[in-house]
């Protein structure tokens, strides 16, 4: 084992993973951990369509992008293709989808979750609110500019997306790599 996988705490048959902040998960549990996606629609002016959640349901009120996770055997496109549908009945082709940002988040409870933002500037059918138990509204955005009430990963979404950066990282303290000075 080389220093690197070493100080990553990683090894050959290592049954844990260990993140730079120490906190520790088992192989099988990182590797059951669903992908989150969300789906950036971008109309011509350059406005991108956030849902904003029914108030009492967890981030109610906030505003984020259509969003949702993969299934067990379903490719990241198919399940993007299935949520945005799903959230706000759009029909996105495959060839339309494009990959915007890997995000890599550890949440306050030290556990570890990835993420896949696309943008989509082409669909079929009109944005309509297809969940009205967990959506309140459909809103269009700047994301230059987004509103106070977005949720933080949201915000950190439509930052990056500005950006043209296709990493974003939420949680973690990224001084430098573990045993390098």
């Amino acid at each position: 084992m080389d220093g690197m996988s070493a100080a990553l705490g990683l090894g050959r048959g290592a049954e844990h993973v260990r993140s730079s902040s120490g906190s520790s998960l088992s192989a099988r549990e990182a590797a059951s951990r669903p992908i989150g996606l969300s789906v950036l629609l971008q109309r011509d002016d350059g406005r991108v369509l956030l849902l904003r959640a029914v108030d009492g349901m967890d981030g109610g009120g906030r505003l984020a992008p259509p969003s949702g996770a993969a299934l067990c055997g379903e490719s990241l496109v198919e399940a993007a293709l299935r949520e945005v549908h799903a959230r706000v009945g759009v029909v996105v082709d495959a060839r339309w989808l494009e990959f915007c940002q890997l995000v890599d988040t550890l949440s306050g409870f030290g556990t570890p979750s990835l993420g896949v933002a696309f943008t989509a500037q082409r669909w079929h059918r009109d944005p309509y609110n297809r969940e009205p138990h967990r959506c309140a509204r459909l809103v269009w955005v700047d994301p230059g500019a987004p509103p106070r009430e977005c949720a933080p990963h949201a915000r950190s979404l439509l930052a990056g997306f500005v950006r043209g950066s296709l990493l974003a990282t939420q949680g973690y303290e990224l001084n430098s790599w573990p045993g390098v000075h």
